[in-house]
C-alpha cells in the first residue's frame, strides 16, 4: 500500500505535476527556459493578485521569509505579532538582522485580534509589520484582510508568512496593503520542496533596488539580473529548473483547469465532510473549527491518548501519515493537511476517517 501523505506539507501532488519533474535536468539559461521561468512567475503574481514581481528562488519559506527580512526589515523599527510557534520564528529571524525587531505575543489558537496589533502600532511608532497568515502549529487563519487595512492606517509597511495559505485561502496583496509575501512550493501550491517565494509590491521594489548588504538573501540583488540580464538569465544563482517547471505545470492546473473558484469551493467541501465526520467520531478541534484554516485541521486529544501513538497506528496499519505539532501542545494535538488536490479527493478524506476511526474504536475506547 503506498503511504498517503496527509501532512500540512510536503503535500501530496499531481501525477502530470511529477511528470514534469521527472527526466534530465533542463537548462537554466536561454530565452526558451526564461520563458518558462517569467510564465511561472506570472501566474504566481495572478493568483496573489500582485502587480509588482514575484521571486522564484532555491529554498524553503523560511528561506524566503529571510530575504523579506534581509532586504525591507532592518534598520527600521519592525513589529512581529505572534500568535504561535512558526510567528516566534518569523520574529527569530526578524531579530537576526533587526536588534529594534520586537514581538508582540498574542493568544494561541484564537486569530490575531486587529485592534490589539493597531494599538500596538499607534502606541509604539513603528515602521513595518510581520505577520503569519496561518499558524500551520494550531492550523489558525489570521485575519488578513482586516490587518492589512489596520498597517495601511497607520503607514507602515505590511509584511506576511503565506507559507501555509498561499494557494488555498483568498490573497489580494495590492488591495490588502501587502508589502512583500513569502510563500513555499511544497504546500498549497501543490509542488515538489525546494523552492521559496517571494512576491514583492511594485511600491517597494524600487526599495528593494536599492538595498545594499548581503547577497542571495538582498532581493535587490535578485532584482539587479532580472532588469540585467532579463532576456537570458533573470536571476543570480543556477535555478532548480525541473522543480519550477513543475510548479509551473502545478499553478496551470490552479489558474487555468481548475479555477480558483472551483478550488476554493474544493477545500470549503473538504473542511466540511473531513471536520463533521472527525465530530461524528468524537474528535474535538483544538480551539474552534471555525477559527481554523482551510488548509489543515487540528485536533485535540484532550489527554485522552498521545498524538504519536495514533500517528503511528495510522502509518503502520493503513499507510496514512497525519502530523503532530510544535510546542507546549505537541502532547495533545495532531493534524491532518488538506492542502492539495489529491488530498482533498473523496477517497482520501474517505481512507484518513476510517483509519482514525479504527484508531478509537480499537486503541482508545477499547481500553
Amino acid at each position: 500500500m503506498r503511504e498517503l501523505l496527509m501532512i500540512p506539507g510536503p503535500v501530496e501532488i499531481a501525477e502530470d505535476v511529477l511528470r514534469e519533474f521527472s527526466g534530465q535536468p533542463s537548462v537554466h539559461y536561454g530565452p526558451e527556459w526564461t520563458n518558462i521561468y517569467k510564465t511561472a512567475q506570472k501566474m504566481l503574481n495572478k493568483l496573489l493578485r500582485n502587480t509588482g514581481l514575484t521571486f522564484i528562488m532555491p529554498g524553503s519559506g523560511s528561506l524566503a521569509v529571510e530575504a523579506i527580512c534581509a532586504t525591507f526589515c532592518r534598520d527600521r523599527r519592525l513589529l512581529v505579532a505572534s500568535n504561535g510557534w512558526f510567528g516566534d520564528r518569523v520574529y527569530a529571524i526578524c531579530s537576526s538582522y533587526n536588534d529594534e525587531a520586537k514581538k508582540l505575543g498574542l493568544p494561541t489558537v484564537i486569530p490575531a485580534d486587529p485592534n490589539i496589533i493597531s494599538r500596538e502600532l499607534k502606541n509604539q511608532k513603528f515602521d513595518a509589520l510581520f505577520m503569519v497568515h496561518v499558524e500551520t502549529t494550531t492550523a489558525t487563519l489570521n485575519p488578513l484582510k482586516e490587518i492589512g487595512a489596520v498597517a495601511k492606517e497607520q503607514n507602515v509597511d505590511f509584511f506576511v508568512d503565506g507559507v501555509s495559505s498561499v494557494g488555498i485561502e483568498e490573497i489580494d496583496m495590492d488591495n490588502w496593503g501587502i508589502g512583500a509575501l513569502a510563500a513555499a512550493s511544497q504546500k498549497g501550491l501543490e509542488c515538489l520542496p525546494g523552492l521559496g517565494i517571494v512576491a514583492v509590491s511594485q511600491r517597494l521594489l524600487e526599495r528593494a533596488r536599492n538595498r545594499k548588504g548581503y547577497w542571495f538573501t538582498n532581493l535587490g540583488v535578485w532584482l539587479e539580473y532580472y532588469d540585467k540580464w532579463n532576456d537570458w538569465h533573470p536571476f543570480p544563482v543556477t535555478v532548480p529548473t525541473n522543480t519550477i517547471k513543475s510548479l509551473k505545470r502545478s499553478l496551470q492546473n490552479i489558474l487555468d483547469i481548475h479555477g480558483t473558484e472551483a478550488r476554493t469551493k474544493m477545500f470549503e467541501n473538504t473542511v466540511q465532510v473531513l471536520r463533521n465526520e472527525l465530530s461524528e467520531l468524537g474528535v474535538k478541534p483544538l480551539g474552534s473549527f471555525s477559527d481554523q484554516c482551510n488548509g489543515l485541521t487540528a485536533c485535540n486529544t484532550e489527554g485522552d491518548y498521545r498524538p504519536s501513538k495514533l500517528i503511528r497506528y495510522l502509518l503502520s496499519k493503513h499507510g496514512i501519515r497525519v502530523a503532530g505539532t510544535l510546542g507546549t501542545i505537541s502532547e495533545s494535538v495532531f493534524r491532518i493537511g488538506h492542502m492539495s488536490s489529491v488530498q482533498c479527493s473523496r477517497e482520501s478524506v474517505t481512507r484518513t476517517i476510517a483509519g482514525i476511526d479504527d484508531f478509537l474504536k480499537n486503541q482508545v475506547r477499547k481500553l
